[in-house]
């Protein structure tokens, strides 16, 4: 049986994973913060096998898709209201399957675990969860078994 993501999460976060910096890292305080999370994993994104074909079809490397997507993640993690939409509806078209779901989540937990450590940062890894099911269950749902 596959563990679930908040498991491999809960994994990800006891053990050294490779390519973190070492040492002491500080958690999530202000919406720099959820800026750099979100630069750094659009970054590997951009380069990913699985992940560059749905980034590529998108405008996403504008100041304005960076403002966004940190306005929606801070506004989860910091209640400060930064954003205003329905980011499911954005996603529709893409044609995105599970396995990309779990790649974006793969992804996401990387790039915060590689810039911060904390209790903050463990919340935005569950609200990655929370959305990134949300949105595959809408636009991606798995077949169930009868």
């Amino acid at each position: 049986m596959r563990p679930t993501a908040l498991q491999r999460n809960r994994t990800a976060t006891t053990q050294p994973r490779p390519g973190i910096r070492p040492g002491p890292l500080r958690d999530l305080a202000d919406e720099r913060d959820i800026r750099t999370v979100v630069k750094t994993f659009f970054a590997e994104a951009r380069r990913d096998l699985l992940l560059s074909a749905v980034f590529d079809s998108v405008q996403t490397d504008g100041g304005d898709f960076v403002a966004a997507m940190s306005g929606f993640w801070s506004s989860l993690l910091f209640q400060r209201g930064l954003y205003c939409g329905h980011p499911c509806d954005k996603h529709e078209m893409l044609g995105l399957t599970a396995a990309h779901f779990e790649r974006w989540r793969e992804l996401f937990f990387k790039a915060v675990d590689t810039h911060f450590s904390g209790a903050s940062a463990e919340e935005l890894k569950f609200w990655a969860v929370r959305v990134g099911g949300v949105f595959q269950e809408r636009l991606a749902p798995t077949p169930r078994s009868a």
